[in-house]
């Protein structure tokens, strides 16, 4: 995720990402910044996925059922112990 810091750029990361060293990964990362940096941004699409952190929220039943099943899981255990 990049968020703007004035003239600069900050890259955020979740622990899972830096699984590599920091220089292996912020070289690129800042050499495609640069590159792209003054291209105009693409207009924002209606009715397309929303992303928050590593999971992409469509609105599936299936995505439902995944995100619910563990919790009725845990519901059903806590309630029978």
């Amino acid at each position: 995720m990049f968020q703007p810091k004035g003239e600069a750029i900050q890259v955020v990361l979740s622990s899972a990402d830096m699984a590599v060293k920091a220089e292996d990964f912020l070289g690129p990362a800042e050499a495609r910044w640069k590159t792209f940096r003054d291209q105009p941004a693409s207009p924002p699409q209606r009715g397309g996925t929303v992303f928050y952190g590593r999971w992409s929220i469509d609105g599936s039943r299936w995505q439902a059922v995944q995100f619910l099943a563990p919790l009725v899981g845990l519901a059903v255990v806590m309630l029978y112990r």
